[in-house]
């Protein structure tokens, strides 16, 4: 049985924490900035004031520059939460054993780090296909 001290269940938890808030955040700005793109091309549309439509584009700027600094933020995040599960006793038993908290958290952390690799991936392809 996989048995983790609470020092390290707490660092688990922290770590895998970091990595969920910051690919939520990715998210989060993205889908920001395509709602004001949509309001942008609504007010380019509607012929709305010339500073208004500026200001507009400022805010998407704004929403769109957030995202790189996120996804280093996440390499950076999940390189460090991958280092720490390394450093876990082997669990490949436990894992497939009864739910403790520790596999449960264990678990958690591998998905979120499976998930941010995605987020990371799929960024890095689009600004290639810009390039």
């Amino acid at each position: 049985m996989l048995d983790l001290n609470k020092n390290l269940l707490r660092q688990l938890r922290i770590k895998t924490g970091i990595v969920s808030r910051i690919s939520k955040d990715i998210s989060s700005y993205q889908d920001e900035a395509g709602i004001q793109q949509q309001r942008l091309d609504r007010m380019k549309e509607e012929g709305q004031d010339e500073y208004d439509i500026m200001k507009m584009g400022l805010v998407v700027q704004e929403s769109l520059m957030m995202v790189p600094h996120c996804v280093k933020k996440l390499v950076t995040a999940n390189a460090d939460l991958e280092e720490f599960l390394e450093t876990l006793p082997d669990c490949d038993g436990d894992l497939e054993a009864e739910e403790t908290e520790a596999v449960s958290l264990i678990r958690k952390a591998i998905r979120h780090c499976q998930e941010s690799k995605i987020i990371i991936k799929d960024y890095d392809d689009s600004n290639q296909k810009e390039n």
